[in-house]
């Protein structure tokens, strides 16, 4: 019997979930229409991962911006967005892997805004 709670025990505790914010970090901010520069300011990123999935939010021209990814999906105010990176020198799209240093950027579906952070 033992053994049977003690392996019934153990599978509880390797698959239980946790969720937890990360520390606030200040960065600079983003506002691209296309590929042009609308805005850049300094911006506190709030960040957070749990359960599957992760969020931002961060603050540009007195908007405030949330995205949230969870299994490929990604929203941005709610309404299904992409993820994508910029280079931070040349405000370059960048397919693939991110190179460092990088902006993480995300755009509303139809939309020609995108938001970036770094």
């Amino acid at each position: 019997m033992k053994p049977i709670l003690v392996a019934i025990t153990l599978m509880m505790l390797a698959s239980t979930t946790q969720a937890r914010p990360a520390a606030d970090q200040s960065g600079v901010c983003y506002h691209f229409q296309d590929n042009d520069l609308i805005r850049k300011a300094p911006c506190v990123v709030s960040a957070g991962s749990g359960a599957g999935g992760t969020y931002a939010s961060f603050e540009i021209g007195g908007h405030e911006y949330v995205t949230e990814s969870v299994e490929q999906a990604t929203t941005l105010n709610g309404e299904p967005a992409r993820e994508f990176a910029r280079d931070s020198f040349f405000n370059e799209w960048q397919a693939g892997a991110p190179d460092e240093p990088a902006m993480f950027c995300y755009q509303a579906t139809g939309s020609r805004d995108s938001y970036c952070h770094n």
